[in-house]
């Protein structure tokens, strides 16, 4: 016996050194609190107890049988997106048998805030505008509270103050129903420097309260409200991350200002405004904007200076939704000095320009590409970048805050640059008398399929054509001529009453003519005769063409006398250099 009862304690010693239970294997399953009816866009935190004790949110799992009413983050913070139902349920990650599922309901809030996310910049004040069930809610059916006053502090009527950088939430909460709420995020700038994307609301507020402020528009409004700002702050930098912008307005451009375009940006023009406003043509007028509405201010180069635009990338402009009734123009560039466009593609241009350039100085595009001028003409009034004067005898401007003194281009300069089907790559097409263009410098640029002709010289003097490529001038991608009834017309270079123009190193493939001088005439005005000496002319023939059959015309043609082109006026023609 003594044996038997040795052995049994031996054994009983053994099992339970084999089999050890886990202190909670036998204990009943989770209990899970938390408010199980509440509103659209507020929270709730679920409380988890395993064997009625607390345990932390990380130890469960979660699901949702309905994702689009509610979410749950990995704290068991539980979401509402919409009003309906929808059941959560919570399983222990050890022990999945230990679950718990608990229905919620939503209900529809009806605060409505201005948005959900405002940038402010440090200083500025504006009020909060909300609205309960479609009206107007001041401090008597809301309340306001700062989680951070040192950033942005919150009065009773919803009056708010940006105070240092930073950010922090307002929470506004209906007073008869604290369960009913909503928050803002305040994001405070202490700079001149600002981010957004394409979701981003009017800095400080502003315009969301406009009758006219609707989705269609919103991305015309935030980008203005920014630019408005820079105008009073004496200038700023706005950065614009990777995603789509439709602009359906003008925005009005001020001095100092930098717009950078990160890659993968697209401005894109867009003639959907939401309401009955017109939409505009242009996109980004360089004028300051209190200036924009006062008929004949600005003369000379006394407008907008220093200005930049910036890209990285695949950075875009898109023109291609442009209004039917507008001319289309990504930039207007007039009465300015100090500005500079680099490493931004242009594309998809209906009827209008990529730049209007009038009376400025000092002016330059580097490594852009322009692209996809839609074919609807031959007039040599399309060209993908205008140089012009403002003149209200040729029409060929319209910004009424202009005083239209026909001031001429000086220091204008375009270098590794792409032209690729347009119609005119860069030129003028009308001139004011004896005002001259000067000091343009267009150079290691490609022209590509200009149906119409790359070059247009008119009325320029002591500029400068050096080592482009010239490649399919008056014909498509597939070297077939844009239109046989127009090609005697199409030059690579087309020089009409200038003087003193280098034009060396420029190569010339698949060309109709390579390079023609002319007098020109303009409506109300004298005709005006090329002043290029005889040796100058001679130099030309120095640029290169590619020998083979398609190539028309490897020449420089002189023609002088009157502009109707006939066999008496020309003055003689000189081979291009076969390369």
């Amino acid at each position: 016996m003594k044996k038997f009862l040795s052995f049994a304690i031996t054994l009983v010693i053994v099992v339970t050194s084999v089999f050890v239970v886990p202190s909670d294997a036998f204990a009943g399953g989770l209990s899970v609190s938390c408010g199980t009816k509440i509103y659209a866009d507020c929270t709730t935190k679920m409380k988890i107890k395993s064997s009625g004790k607390k345990i932390s949110a990380e130890k469960c799992s979660f699901s949702v049988s309905d994702k689009k009413i509610l979410s749950v983050s990995k704290s068991g913070t539980v979401s509402a997106k919409k009003a309906g139902s929808a059941t959560v349920t919570v399983k222990l990650k050890k022990n999945s048998k230990k679950k718990k599922s608990v229905k919620i309901t939503v209900y529809k809030n009806y605060i409505t805030t201005p948005s959900t996310d405002l940038p402010f910049a440090k200083g500025c004040k504006n009020n909060l505008v909300i609205y309960y069930k479609g009206k107007r809610a001041g401090g008597g059916t809301v309340s306001f509270s700062s989680d951070d006053k040192n950033i942005a502090s919150v009065s009773s009527s919803g009056s708010l103050s940006a105070k240092k950088k930073g950010s922090c939430y307002i929470t506004v909460k209906l007073k008869s129903n604290s369960k009913m709420y909503r928050k803002i995020k305040i994001t405070v700038y202490d700079s001149k420097k600002f981010y957004i994307n394409p979701n981003t609301a009017p800095l400080n507020g502003k315009f969301l309260n406009f009758s006219t402020y609707n989705s269609k528009n919103a991305v015309h409004y935030t980008i203005r409200s920014f630019l408005e700002y820079f105008e009073n702050a004496k200038g700023g930098t706005l950065v614009f991350k990777k995603g789509t912008y439709p602009i359906c307005n003008a925005l009005y451009v001020p001095s100092n200002t930098t717009i950078q375009l990160s890659d993968g940006t697209i401005l894109q023009k867009t003639d959907k405004t939401g309401c009955s406003n017109e939409p505009a043509g242009s996109m980004f007028i360089l004028c300051n904007p209190t200036v924009s509405s006062k008929n004949g201010a600005i003369k000379g180069y006394n407008g907008t200076h220093d200005v930049k635009f910036v890209g990285s990338g695949k950075a875009r402009i898109d023109m291609k939704s442009s209004p039917k009734k507008s001319i289309g123009v990504s930039l207007v560039i007039a009465h300015c000095k100090n500005v500079s466009v680099s490493g931004i593609q242009f594309s998809d241009l209906k009827f209008g320009h990529f730049a209007e350039i009038d009376a400025s100085k000092n002016v330059s595009f580097r490594n852009c590409k322009f692209s996809n001028q839609i074919q609807d003409s031959y007039s040599a009034s399309t060209e993908a970048i205008n140089i012009d004067t403002p003149d209200k005898v040729t029409g060929g401007f319209h910004q009424e805050w202009s005083s239209y003194d026909k001031t001429p281009n000086s220091y204008i300069t375009f270098s590794d640059c792409t032209f690729s089907n347009v119609q005119r790559a860069i030129g003028t097409h009308q001139y004011s008398q004896n005002k001259y263009h000067n000091n343009i410098t267009i150079s290691n640029c490609t022209f590509k399929n200009c149906y119409n002709g790359a070059l247009g010289v008119m009325n320029w003097k002591n500029s400068t054509i050096t080592n482009n490529l010239f490649d399919g001038v008056g014909k498509d991608t597939k070297g077939n001529i844009t239109n046989k009834n127009y090609i005697t017309h199409v030059r690579g270079i087309f020089v009409t009453g200038s003087s003193d123009i280098k034009i060396s190193d420029n190569v010339f493939k698949n060309t109709y003519e390579c390079m023609r001088f002319f007098p020109c005439e303009n409506k109300g005005y004298d005709i005006t005769y090329n002043r290029i000496t005889d040796k100058e002319y001679q130099s030309y023939a120095k640029n290169n063409y590619y020998s083979g059959k398609n190539v028309d015309e490897p020449y420089v043609k002189i023609y002088n006398g009157t502009s109707n082109g006939g066999s008496s006026d020309f003055a003689g023609k000189y081979m291009l250099t076969r390369k």
